[in-house]
């Protein structure tokens, strides 16, 4: 095995671990719309209830509000469901990376978790002679060192781990 084998699982935990973390912050906004939806559902049928004017021709036309009702909630329990399962998987990912990270030696994670702060993808292949990270060309020694995989090789300009 390699010394970047362990770092390119690593970093695809970290995609999906990022990739979680984006879907659980946009899940709440959907819960919010479908609340606001419900809420103004409610809001008609209260107004039709009382015999109030409904305040365009669009809310005018005939609603079963109790259907209506009903799909709204349940779209809104299958938005907390999402989350939920989200929220879970997302845990389950941590843990997975640190049993992988574990079986990484100390210097070696310290190097790939202090460029992924700055740096995504952390780890690139070399094509060529060119970081396909920054797309810049690396001297032809890079493409020996990495054959020999003695040493971590790192971009000369972006400073990502090439493979």
């Amino acid at each position: 095995m390699s010394l970047i084998d362990p770092l390119l699982v690593l970093q695809e935990f970290d995609t999906k671990i990022a990739d979680l973390g984006r879907k659980i912050a946009t899940l709440p906004k959907h819960r919010a719309i479908k609340e606001a939806e419900l809420s103004d559902t409610l809001r008609r049928q209260l107004q039709a209830e009382q015999g109030l004017a409904p305040e365009s021709a669009e809310a005018a036309a005939p609603v079963d509000f109790d259907s209506a009702i009903a799909g709204i909630r349940a779209e809104i329990a299958e938005v907390d469901e999402r989350l939920a399962a989200a929220k879970t998987e997302l845990e389950e990912q941590k843990a997975r990376r640190a049993e992988c990270a574990a079986g990484i030696s100390p210097q070696h994670l310290r190097f790939y978790e202090r460029l992924a702060i700055s740096h995504h993808p952390t780890i690139v292949k070399l094509e060529g002679n060119i970081c396909s990270g920054c797309h810049l060309a690396q001297p032809p020694s890079s493409a020996h060192l990495i054959k020999h995989d003695t040493e971590f090789v790192t971009c000369g300009m972006c400073g990502r781990i090439l493979y």
